[in-house]
């Protein structure tokens, strides 16, 4: 028997029955290579191999999930595709944008700063 993980919300779906016409699409770890730093100041640089497939508007840091959301136009919703670590936590939190890397064959082929909103509890 196997047991399913239990699901955090909608971006959780996406991998059990993908539309292509859908605002959530596949998790960009599971299309591209792509990490994130984090220095003790909040700055963020996220460094990817590949376009984007969709413009990138923002970026969203949940913090009641851990989770990095990048919304492209249209409201296109790509999780990164894993939790924040918790020793990252602390610094992210204090974000409010991200150099966004592209780099092929060890070049950079695109850099943009992308506003960064973290979502926090009302309560």
């Amino acid at each position: 028997m196997v047991e399913e993980q239990e699901e955090i919300g909608i971006l959780d779906r996406v991998g059990k029955s993908h539309n292509p016409n859908s605002p959530v699409q596949a998790p960009l770890k599971t299309i591209m290579k792509i990490d994130f730093i984090v220095n003790d100041k909040g700055q963020v640089w996220v460094v990817y191999d590949r376009p984007l497939p969709n413009s990138l508007d923002w970026i969203e840091y949940d913090l009641e999930n851990d989770r990095l959301i990048f919304v492209g136009r249209g409201g296109v919703l790509h999780d990164y595709g894993e939790e924040v670590l918790p020793e990252v936590r602390t610094y992210l939190k204090r974000a409010q944008s991200a150099f966004v890397v592209r780099m092929e064959n060890k070049k950079i082929m695109d850099v943009a700063v992308i506003k960064i909103i973290v979502r926090r509890k009302l309560h």
